[in-house]
């Protein structure tokens, strides 16, 4: 069986690899089609339809608003109109002037209180007979129109609902597997593989103070990997500030010998610093393989990497190598392992100079490997170029690319899930293609070195457990799946480290307790004393937060599926009348009971504490 071995990772995608996963894409989406039997055309007329009311709904509004700043502007004339000739009269028999009008004068009063009393009363007719039934037939209107809104889309989601049902968490994975079959992608991320990676490859396992947000395991033959989205507090400090404005008075004698009195002010801002807990996330694909056992490096990317052909690219390239040179000279002199390949160039771009081993550095880096990786180094149009920090410490191989950090890999189907089938179309082909070329991008490094193509693990999983336990990033990840204002304490303002311990473990289900850590924030003031120009001291108000820690830990039930889809949940969910009397006597629906990947998870509230666990492998073999 060919092995599909890929050798120029950058050529490979642009002559090949983007075109069949496009294909893969349509493909599936043509086949959810057909198997979910939904009328297209139909949809299509049914979101005509809705465009064209929602169109006249907005209009409707539009107008409705209009009449109502009318009637507004109404009520404000007939209140002047009202309101000027009584002001007038008021003014007149409190004032001290006296009244004295012509008859001329005394006419042009009376008619003007006439007509003040006139127009104000026009403007009520028109209020009462005119706009007020144009508003109140305009809400009519408005209410009937968002009422066919409503039927019209409660109509597109029926239409739509057997489609949005067949969306799983594992469809960005199987296509992948589909367009690079020598990539396995991990229903979920089990102890078995965490264990590999820990106990093996010695990769470190996160601290207390890092989470998982989404993890997806795999292998490439045989040689585990696992893409983790990964978030870390640190604490750290904010500088606050505050300020008041100050004055002060000094007596100045003039030339004439005339004093005056000066006013001078002065805005004084005083600062603090304070504790403040911050986080960061990380996105990076780590990799173990045997390969290549001892050899260390790190390496960042290069500026160089982005002038593009030309003299800039040529000169640039030749003082880094000056450079390197020297190093390789100096190394020599010392003692030490460095020393420049003959692809100067490639030295140049990699730029791998703490490595420490030059043996094995050339052998991971044959010709082949170099030319693969200086084209992933120098694109600029197809992938994301020098964008990649990769770190090797022996058999452990970790890449942080910058563009991964930019996309949403969690591949929850709810992006895509919508009432227009074309929409849903555009959106399911847009991630899909650009989760595959996100995550291939991010390999593309190591997809560059065959020997880690040729080299298979000598304690090769075959095939998925699906009987080991889940793994402590996984559970993490289901976690934050679960909603984070569910599981944080209800004072937070900060992001929430989310660990997991397990309470109960057996075949098939874990009960975890997941402790969130935050912290609250409560309003303070310091007063700083500050001396102004003329010499007074003032104290300087200047607001900050303090930040305490808050705690708290809430107990979830997970249930590993190996034969379940989300399509297959929920088809039970809503026609096994068993499975509906069972979830319902827990109060436990799909409003709270969350299919995650292989998985179902909830969380453990008053109304579940006397389900059984095992109870639910009895519910899950009894399946439509």
């Amino acid at each position: 069986m060919e092995k599909n071995i890929i050798y120029k990772p950058l050529s490979e995608y642009k002559t090949n690899l983007k075109l069949k996963h496009e294909e893969n894409v349509d493909q599936l989406f043509d086949a959810l089609i057909e198997e979910s039997k939904v009328d297209w055309e139909a949809n299509r007329s049914t979101i005509k339809k809705l465009r064209v009311d929602e169109a006249q709904s907005k209009y409707l509004m539009s107008s409705l608003k209009k009449q109502k700043l009318l009637r507004a502007f109404l009520i404000f004339l007939t209140v002047l109109f009202i309101l000027a000739p009584i002001i007038f009269i008021l003014y007149q028999v409190f004032s001290q002037s006296s009244w004295s009008f012509s008859q001329l004068g005394l006419a042009l009063l009376i008619i003007g209180m006439i007509l003040a009393v006139a127009g104000a009363a026009l403007f009520i007719w028109l209020i009462v007979t005119k706009v007020n039934k144009k508003i109140e037939t305009i809400k009519g209107d408005l209410n009937a129109v968002n009422k066919k809104i409503d039927k019209l889309t409660e109509t597109a989601w029926n239409q739509t609902k057997d489609l949005n049902n067949l969306f799983d968490w594992t469809i960005p994975a199987r296509l992948v597997e589909k367009t690079i079959p020598i990539v396995k992608m991990d229903p979920y991320f089990n102890f078995q593989r965490y264990d590999e990676l820990i106990n093996k490859y010695n990769l470190e396992d996160k601290t207390k103070n890092e989470t998982s947000l989404f993890v997806q395991s795999g292998e490439i033959e045989g040689n585990p990997f696992v893409l983790a989205k990964n978030l870390k507090y640190f604490p750290s400090q904010k500088d606050y500030s505050g300020s008041i404005v100050v004055s002060w008075t000094e007596e100045e004698t003039d030339s004439d010998g005339k004093t005056h009195t000066i006013v001078h002010s002065e805005t004084l801002t005083a600062w603090v610093t304070k504790f403040f807990p911050d986080y960061e996330l990380d996105e990076s694909i780590i990799y173990g393989n045997e390969a290549i056992p001892n050899l260390q490096f790190s390496r960042k990317p290069q500026a160089v990497s982005n002038l593009g052909e030309g003299k800039r690219y040529e000169k640039a390239i030749d003082r880094k190598v000056k450079k390197l040179e020297k190093m390789s000279r100096k190394a020599i002199k010392q003692g030490d392992d460095f020393n420049v390949m003959n692809n100067t160039e490639f030295e140049a771009l990699f730029h791998a100079i703490d490595r420490n081993d030059e043996q094995e550095f050339r052998l991971m880096f044959p010709a082949l490997a170099q030319e693969a990786m200086k084209e992933i180094l120098l694109d600029q149009t197809v992938g994301y170029g020098d964008d990649f920090y990769f770190f090797k410490d022996r058999m452990l191989n970790i890449i942080t690319p910058e563009h991964l950090q930019r996309m949403d890999m969690n591949t929850n189907p709810k992006k895509y899930i919508t009432y227009e089938i074309d929409q849903t179309k555009e959106l399911f082909t847009n991630y899909n293609n650009e989760y595959f070329k996100h995550f291939y991008f991010a390999m593309a490094p190591i997809l560059a070195i065959p020997l880690y193509q040729d080299y298979k693990s000598s304690d090769h999983i075959y095939g998925f457990d699906y009987d080991a336990p889940i793994s402590p990033w996984e559970h993490e990840s289901i976690a934050y799946s679960l909603g984070l204002d569910n599981l944080k304490h209800p004072l937070s303002i900060t992001e929430n480290i989310l660990k997991a311990e397990v309470l109960e473990r057996e075949k098939g289900y874990e009960k975890l307790s997941i402790k969130a850590s935050g912290f609250q924030g409560i309003e303070r003031i310091d007063y700083v004393w500050m001396m102004d120009s003329n010499g007074s001291s003032h104290a300087v108000p200047v607001p900050w937060v303090e930040y305490l820690p808050v705690k708290k830990e809430t107990p979830v039930m997970v249930k590993t599926l190996s034969d379940y889809t989300r399509p297959k949940f929920l088809t039970n969910m809503e026609q096994n009348n068993d499975w509906k009397k069972y979830f319902e006597g827990y109060h436990l629906s799909n409003n709270n009971l969350l299919f995650y990947k292989n998985l179902v998870a909830f969380i453990v509230g008053e109304k579940q504490q006397d389900l059984e666990p095992k109870s639910l492998d009895d519910i899950f073999r009894n399946s439509l």
